[in-house]
């Protein structure tokens, strides 16, 4: 047990990257091929409402239900998806975003803030 609350995670801290460089949650369609989302889930499954814990792939724009991927993030934009940070910002990303710029907006402390977005 603890002997204070103090000294345990804070937002900087537990942002090393920036709040305004982290993406907390993104659009994701409710049935996305053989998955989609579903809040509560208990399960492991394509079903979570999670979008980068199995795939650092960039989202899907507009995809056709048999081409969905239920672990990206998909939008029915063609243009962007939008997005909000951990600075509470939202913000749109263009379709065009490159893998690496992706994965470095959806980890908090991979020490490489995304650059070219």
């Amino acid at each position: 047990m603890p002997s204070s609350w103090e000294a345990r995670a804070t937002l900087a801290a537990s942002f090393p990257d920036g709040t305004s460089n982290t993406l907390l949650f993104a659009e994701k369609y409710a049935r996305c091929g053989a998955g989609g989302s579903l809040w509560g889930q208990p399960t492991v499954d394509s079903w979570l409402p999670v979008f980068a814990a199995w795939s650092y792939e960039p989202f899907q724009a507009r995809p056709s239900a048999a081409e969905c991927d239920p672990l990206r993030a998909s939008t029915p934009f063609g243009g962007a998806i939008q997005v909000a940070l951990a600075d509470a910002s939202v913000r749109g990303v263009g379709a065009g975003v490159p893998q690496p710029t992706w994965r470095a907006a959806c980890t908090p402390d991979g020490g490489e803030p995304p650059a070219d977005w």
